[in-house]
């Protein structure tokens, strides 16, 4: 019984299954069948190791499809947990196995590589394209005595090489890092800085620099340096000037059949803003170049970097105190022109203030022999503080010539007043006879003068059957120009009644003024040069028969005279006098005017120099101010 009812069980798992054999006789143990019996009630994921057994059993015990099918789906229930535990665990297997440096034989690979390698072959028979870029950590400074500058780069450059690819080696990595060692034993393109005063590569504590080999042959070899290169120095526009520092590469070994140097696509990488104290970065241009050697021709690839100066310290430390060193040399104007020994010291401290100031600028500047920006401004400065000396040494000269005009001129007077009185007496009556004969010889020299004038007019110049009017009544003492004379006795008695120029005729009157003032036409025949030399002459002549034109209408009473076929003549050509006697006359203007301003009285007083000075100092100085910052400003080649 106890064994039926143990079997019992397993006849209620095998209930739906026929056995061919007693249920005595089967497989299962009772362990077996309870251990079963438990996992339909409550599915779990582990398995005995008898399900494979029974479920061959059950299959083959089976005798219909449907039935098969429910096996096997109660089968895969229970194999599934089974599939994805093995599929964690292979992956878990493979996560830790995975290609680390660790895992592959870097030395067995580099033997694989350098096992035919030639160092002094070139990667391709046509030569290498070599690719190169820089990373600028920092500027560290720039000096204007060297003119060089200082700085820390990155440098890459990056060439193929077949002979050094690893794919055919059947390695997990795409690329490996080698020390610098390795650098030695491949072929390299011997770039160098050409134009460097001084380059190293960084220590610290070892040398940075590393190669990379890719698998394809593409080699990376790169290489932190600290250089010192030359910059082109232009201190014209000093201190609003831009600097150019320029670093230039080159293959030293190979030409450029060799050897090709590249720039990369983005050919300068900034790693940090550079900040200097005097200067600031603005930009910075990169060129490719072939330089002819007597050897043949090489590859340059340069770049440029522009620094401008940073001009604030030189505004408040130099144009600020010299232009208010300048304003206060000025002071001296407002004081009393005998306070020469305070101007003399306002205006040498001054001077001495702002000479110290420029050496101060110039001690850290290199002795260049062109003339700078801030050059001009100190000199100009100079020249301002040295005037205002000069302008005390003319007040002072000025103020001693008043002071000796002065003490003259009450010493002079003094003297003359004592000569009038020990002389006032003779004075008197001798002025009085004096001032009497000089009135008689100035009346008998005019006299003189108008005789002879209308002897020359009249008398000798050949007018015939013309009645001389005056020829009988004396000639007055009048001036020529005057029309009418009145004609006075020797003995003072009542003048007579007045005679009638003999310049009352205008056609007389405007001929002789013409002679008198030198106008004369230019002479077209010699019988008029005679007629004009016959006027002028003091001499009377005698006129000839040929000399006389006479009219047959004319009478006993009238006549045709010389002077009337000589004068419409000349008459033809007084257009071209007049044009002539306009520009002397103009000419003659300016001659007066220049001589009247030559002859003016300039004489300025101490005073009148130091007022001048208050106003045309300033104003120099602010014209001068507008011109300088316009000009530089204009020339200018950087952003302010």
């Amino acid at each position: 019984m106890a064994r039926h009812a143990f079997c019992a069980s397993c006849a209620r798992v095998h209930r739906s299954i026929p056995f061919q054999q007693p249920p005595c006789r089967c497989l299962v143990t009772p362990v077996c069948c309870s251990s079963v019996s438990s996992q339909r009630r409550q599915p779990s994921l582990v398995l005995d190791s008898y399900f494979p057994i029974r479920l061959l059993i059950e299959i083959r015990m089976s005798k219909s499809w449907l039935r098969t099918a429910v096996v096997w789906l109660g089968a895969w229930r229970r194999l599934f947990p089974l599939l994805i535990g093995l599929l964690l665990v292979a992956r878990a297997t493979g996560a830790t196995s995975r290609c680390s440096r660790n895992s592959i034989n870097i030395g067995r690979i580099i033997e694989a590589l350098l096992a035919d390698y030639d160092v002094h072959m070139l990667p391709d028979a046509d030569g290498a394209n070599v690719t190169i870029e820089l990373h600028v950590q920092g500027v560290s400074g720039i000096s204007e005595i060297t003119a060089d500058f200082e700085l820390d780069v990155m440098y890459s450059e990056i060439w193929h090489d077949s002979r050094l690819g690893f794919k055919h080696l059947n390695v997990c990595a795409t690329n490996i890092t080698l020390k610098s060692d390795f650098r030695d034993k491949i072929w390299t393109p011997d770039t160098c800085i050409i134009n460097s005063k001084d380059s190293s590569i960084h220590s610290s504590p070892s040398e940075n620099t590393f190669v990379i080999l890719y698998e394809n042959g593409l080699v990376w070899a790169n290489y932190r340096l600290k250089v010192k290169a030359p910059c082109k120095m232009d201190l014209q526009m000093f201190p609003f000037d831009s600097q150019q520092c320029s670093l230039v590469f080159e293959s030293y070994s190979f030409n450029s059949d060799e050897v090709r140097l590249v720039w990369h696509d983005t050919p300068v990488t900034m790693m940090e803003k550079v900040e200097l104290p005097d200067f600031r970065l603005i930009g910075w241009n990169t060129d490719h170049k072939r330089l002819q050697y007597p050897n043949g021709v090489w590859d340059r690839a340069d770049v440029q970097f522009t620094f401008a100066r940073r001009y604030g310290f030189y505004l408040f430390q130099s144009y600020f105190p010299t232009s208010l060193t300048v304003i206060s040399s000025w002071v001296g104007f407002f004081f009393d022109v005998r306070s020469v020994s305070a101007r003399i010291t306002l205006g040498v401290s001054s001077l001495l203030a702002l000479t110290f100031q420029f050496g101060n600028v110039l001690r850290h500047l290199p002795r260049v022999s062109y003339i700078k920006c801030l050059d001009v401004w100190m000199i100009t400065c100079v020249i301002f503080i040295f005037l205002t000396l000069v302008e005390l040494a003319v007040v002072c000269q000025l103020n001693r010539w008043e002071r000796e005009r002065q003490i003259g001129s009450k010493v002079l007077g003094h003297w003359l007043n004592t000569i009038r009185k020990t002389r006032s007496a003779n004075t008197r009556s001798n002025g009085l006879v004096s001032a009497m004969g000089s009135d008689s010889g100035g009346s008998r020299a005019a006299n003189v003068l108008r005789k002879r004038l209308g002897h020359n007019l009249i008398g000798h110049s050949g007018i015939k059957n013309v009645p001389n009017p005056i020829a009988t009544s004396p000639v007055s003492a009048s001036p020529v120009i005057d029309k009418t004379v009145a004609i006075q006795s020797p003995a003072g008695d009542t003048p007579r009644t007045p005679a009638p120029d003999p310049l009352s005729n205008p056609i007389v009157a405007r001929f002789c003024q013409a002679l008198i003032n030198k106008k004369r036409p230019e002479q077209a025949d010699g019988a008029s040069t005679t007629a004009e030399t016959q006027l002028l002459s003091p001499t009377p002549t005698t006129p000839s028969n040929d000399d006389a034109v006479t009219s047959p209408a004319s009478g006993s009473g009238g006549g045709v005279t010389e002077l009337d076929v000589l004068l419409p003549q000349r008459m033809d050509r007084l257009p071209t006098l007049n044009r002539r006697k306009l520009t002397r006359r103009r000419f003659a203007r300016l001659r007066d005017w220049l001589r009247g301003v030559w002859e003016r009285d300039w004489s300025l007083s101490s005073v009148q120099v130091d007022r001048i000075s208050m106003l045309m100092f300033p104003i120099a100085f602010g014209v001068f101010n507008l011109c300088y910052w316009c000009i530089y400003y204009i020339k200018m080649d950087r952003p302010v």
